[in-house]
C-alpha cells in the first residue's frame, strides 16, 4: 500500500458574498426571526450560540456578549456588540416563560434551527448557495480586511488555532492585496512629490539670496 500515492483532495472554495448580498438575504427573512441572523452577522457567532443565547450573556453596558457553555469549545469568550447587534437582542420582549433572547413568538420557545426561513429568503433573492455559516465567514473577512490581527479574530470566533481562522474564515478578497499595494505606491509618490516641492522651494530661496 505504501507504493500507492495518495490522491490529492481538492478543496472547493466557498463563494465570497458581498455586504449587499448578505443584506439582501437578511432583509428577505421574515421579521420575527430576522434579528437572529442580524445578530449572527454582527458577532460572527455560530448559529447554535445565537439560538441558545440568554439575556445574562448580553452585557450592554460594556458592549460585550459572552459565549460560554453554548460554545463548541466550552471556553468562555467575549465578543463586542455593535449597535445593530444590541438592537437585534432588544427587538423581542423578554418572556418569563422563555429563557432565550431569540424565540418563536408563536410557540414562546427557542427556534429549533431556523433553517426554513433562511432557505426561503435566500431562494427569494436568488442566492441559494448562501449558508448561515457564510455570515460568520463574512464577519471574519471584514475584520481581516479591516486589519484586525489573526490572533484577535481567532479569539472572537472561538477557534482552537489561528490556522483554522486563516484557512477557512479570514480570507482576503483577491482585490484586497492589490488595493493595499496601490495605497502604498501612491503614498510613496505623494511623499516623493512633496520632497521634490520642498527641494525646489529651497533652491529658489538660495538663488534669491
Amino acid at each position: 500500500m505504501g507504493k500507492f500515492k495518495k490522491l490529492r483532495e481538492e478543496r472547493k472554495e466557498r463563494p465570497r458574498f458581498t455586504e449587499e448580498q448578505v443584506q439582501m438575504v437578511i432583509g428577505a427573512v421574515k421579521p420575527d426571526c430576522r434579528p437572529l441572523f442580524i445578530f449572527i452577522r454582527e458577532t460572527g457567532c455560530r448559529r447554535e450560540e445565537a439560538l441558545s443565547l440568554q439575556p445574562w450573556q448580553v452585557q450592554e453596558e460594556s458592549e460585550m456578549v459572552v459565549f460560554s457553555e453554548n460554545t463548541k469549545s466550552k471556553v468562555y469568550r467575549y465578543v463586542p456588540l455593535t449597535a445593530a447587534a444590541i438592537e437585534a437582542v432588544n427587538t423581542l420582549p423578554r418572556l418569563k416563560e422563555c429563557p432565550y433572547v431569540f424565540y418563536n413568538p408563536k410557540t414562546k420557545d427557542r427556534w429549533n434551527d431556523c433553517r426554513k426561513p433562511w432557505e426561503k429568503a435566500r431562494d427569494v433573492v436568488g442566492l441559494s448557495e448562501m449558508q448561515v455559516k457564510d455570515l460568520r465567514r463574512h464577519y471574519a473577512i471584514e475584520l481581516a480586511e479591516g486589519e484586525a490581527t489573526m490572533h484577535d479574530i481567532q479569539q472572537v470566533l472561538g477557534h482552537a488555532s489561528v490556522a483554522t481562522t486563516e484557512q477557512h474564515y479570514a480570507q482576503f478578497s483577491p482585490q484586497h492585496s492589490a488595493r493595499k499595494i496601490l495605497k502604498v505606491l501612491e503614498g510613496g509618490k505623494r511623499s516623493q512629490s512633496g520632497n521634490k516641492t520642498e527641494t525646489s522651494v529651497t533652491m529658489t530661496l538660495l538663488a534669491n539670496r
